[in-house]
């Protein structure tokens, strides 16, 4: 949405007082998870997506929560604009949203230039943001934090301006980087929607008003490099979204300002995308042109959409590119203004649409498959099987079907082989508790089962009996259903090997159900927030206490290459607790042998001396059951020479 209306009303604010806050009324607009389902933590970015600590792609749609932003400076003691409880969050979440956006004002963070009005206190709208956190995350919902109102020097924050601002937004962004580092089911959006021209100074800010790179903004800007690395140097691992410039509609420019950044500032960083109907970039031409390509190289999330007329044809169109391409959206605005003006989800509190919200509505129902929206972030992950991705190895004489879809009930896509050898595949899942697949069979042949194995390591595999069930059809519809041991995080599926022709039989879909984890509730501060000032230097972060000691021989490290390219490859590293009592707390290290660097790493903090890399661990992961086992991956450099470690130390000791 074009924000231009609403720094006009906030400038004329101090003339206009309570009447301005009436127009922002009017110009400020801003799947249910099941019962089943679970909160998508340790969340990293993989290439172009986002994923958790299981390995799972997780493709957001959910709701912008507008109103924090602006409540706190109208007074009256309130932060949210409407009721922030149980309830309201129940309501929101029967859309079938894991995600939910909300927007911040510097002032009211940092207690400055005389925010939160009424005499509240910063401490009371951090706790307030920190509470409704842990509210939205209890109820399976990513959040997505965002600096949406800003100002500089003495100025109050009563509107969006074209950049963040040097003199506060670095504090801003160590303040609240403190207060949720330790969330990895938070992201943060480092501001809403930039609108200078220039992309140099979206990279680098300025050292004063209309500076250059900065002609255009004012007063001194802190730009994303700026910003990341404040976040970066509290420690916090967390994703970033970055918006373009013309309101995070324009990111044509995004993927080579990006790469630009020094390496370690370029891991979990996603391209935040605005589109409404007024906007440049809104045809399947320049989505095709400028969006898809970052997606090859970083996720992209649609962080708003809407559109003006109280009808929901142009957010349908883009919805559906955004299905096709696998990129996760987010409706603007959960709140109760007029939907003729702006885009207003609901007409009232108790959640009953609008013409647009129920178009949104209706659309996020249909990809309702079991948790999170669709897309893997619940207890029930699926594979489609239109391609690799979320397939952890397979082997090499596979390809994948699209013809005579009527036969496979209008499947598009199934797995199937080019040559009759035994053929085999591998799905990853932490804490798997249920294996199924959907398969179909030639039936004029007759054609021995797929055999299934289990796995807690990728290492050494186990048969299962999965229960067969035939559903019939054209081709015969068998369906396996294989509840996996305890500790499974593998399965591998074999083709027969006495199937005439290879072709058949095919694998249609696959389901996977887990057990996942919980986020860390955000504490309430303990501390004053920094007093913010363009210069401070942010703290140096906490070490990682010393772990359990391990015995020799009772840890167990099972290291694989998971995908290479030219330049580079993604690793994945299984440790297992292999002794007689808990780990709690843990550190492992290994030596490259042919100067291999780490790049990007999930699921712990990764540091690189030298050949020696040292990883430790999570908020989330950081205790590891006897018998039980968590998993790391990592990206990396690598020249013409890959030799894969041969020693691992946890805790200082020699494992398997």
């Amino acid at each position: 949405m074009t924000r231009k209306q609403r720094a006009l009303c906030f400038g004329s604010l101090l003339v206009l007082g309570i009447l301005c806050f009436s127009i922002l009324s009017l110009s400020n607009a801003p799947r249910a998870v099941r019962a089943s389902g679970s909160l998508p933590t340790g969340l990293h970015v993989v290439g172009g997506q986002i994923q958790d600590g299981g390995g799972n792609v997780i493709v957001p749609h959910g709701l912008d929560r507008s109103g924090s932003q602006y409540q706190c400076v109208k007074g009256g003691g309130s932060t949210f604009d409407g009721p922030s409880d149980q309830t309201s969050v129940g309501i929101m979440t029967s859309w079938n949203t894991n995600i939910v956006r909300v927007p911040l004002n510097e002032d009211c963070w940092l207690g400055i230039n005389g925010e939160p009005a009424d005499g509240d206190s910063s401490a009371k709208y951090q706790q307030d943001i920190i509470n409704y956190v842990n509210l939205l995350n209890q109820n399976n919902q990513i959040v997505i934090l965002e600096l949406h109102w800003n100002a500089p020097g003495g100025q109050q924050a009563l509107g969006q301006q074209p950049m963040p601002d040097a003199d506060h937004a670095p504090a801003f962004w160590q303040s609240v980087s403190n207060t949720f580092k330790n969330n990895s089911s938070v992201m943060f959006d480092l501001y809403n929607e930039p609108y200078t021209n220039s992309w140099s100074c979206w990279l680098n800010g300025s050292s004063g008003a209309n500076s250059s790179p900065c002609n255009d903004t004012g007063f001194a800007v802190a730009g994303m490099k700026t910003l990341i690395s404040t976040v970066r140097n509290t420690g916090a691992t967390n994703v970033i979204l970055l918006g373009g410039l013309q309101y995070a509609n324009d990111v044509s420019g995004w993927l080579n300002q990006v790469q630009q950044l020094p390496q370690n500032l370029q891991s979990n960083l996603v391209a935040s995308f605005h589109i409404y109907p007024n906007n440049a970039c809104i045809s399947t031409s320049c989505l095709d042109g400028n969006v898809a390509p970052i997606q090859a190289k970083f996720p992209v999330l649609a962080g708003e959409i809407g559109e003006y007329d109280c009808q929901h044809g142009f957010i349908d169109t883009i919805m559906s590119w955004f299905d096709s391409h696998k990129i996760g959206y987010l409706g603007w605005a959960w709140n109760t203004q007029s939907c003729t003006s702006t885009p207003a989800l609901i007409s009232d509190f108790n959640g009953t649409p609008t013409a647009y919200g129920q178009g949104f509505k209706s659309h996020l129902a249909t990809l309702n498959n079991g948790g999170g929206g669709g897309n893997g972030g619940g207890s029930t992950v699926t594979d489609p099987l239109n391609d690799y991705s979320k397939i952890f190895a397979h082997s090499s004489n596979l390809t994948f079907d699209n013809t005579n879809t009527a036969n496979f009930n209008n499947d598009a896509s199934r797995l199937t082989r080019t040559a009759t050898s035994a053929e085999s595949v591998v799905w990853k899942q932490a804490g798997m508790t249920q294996f199924q697949a959907d398969t179909y069979y030639w039936p004029t042949q007759t054609v021995s089962d797929f055999q299934f194995y289990t796995s807690p390591d990728n290492s050494s595999y186990t048969a299962a009996s999965p229960q067969k069930n035939n559903l019939g059809g054209n081709w015969t519809h068998i369906q396996y259903t294989l509840t996996v041991p305890a500790g499974t995080n593998y399965v591998k599926v074999v083709f027969p090997t006495d199937a005439t022709n290879a072709w058949d039989p095919q694998i249609s879909q696959v389901t996977l159900t887990y057990a996942a984890g919980t986020a860390t509730p955000t504490p309430t501060p303990t501390t004053t927030p920094p007093t913010p000032t363009p210069t401070t230097t942010p703290p140096t972060p906490t070490p990682t206490p010393t772990g359990t000691p391990v015995s020799g021989g009772t840890c167990k490290v099972v290291y694989s290459i998971t995908n290479q390219w030219s330049g580079g490859f993604n690793g994945d590293i299984v440790i297992t607790n292999t002794g007689s009592t808990a780990i709690n707390g843990w550190t492992l290290k290994w030596n490259f042998a042919n100067g291999q660097q780490v790049t990007n790493g999930w699921n712990g903090t990764f540091t690189q001396q030298g050949a020696t890399v040292t990883v430790t661990n999570a908020s989330y992961n950081g205790t590891i059951a006897a018998g039980g086992n968590t998993d790391i991956g990592f990206s990396a450099n690598v020249g013409s020479t890959n030799t894969n470690p041969t020693s691992f130390t946890l805790n200082g000791a020699q494992c398997q």
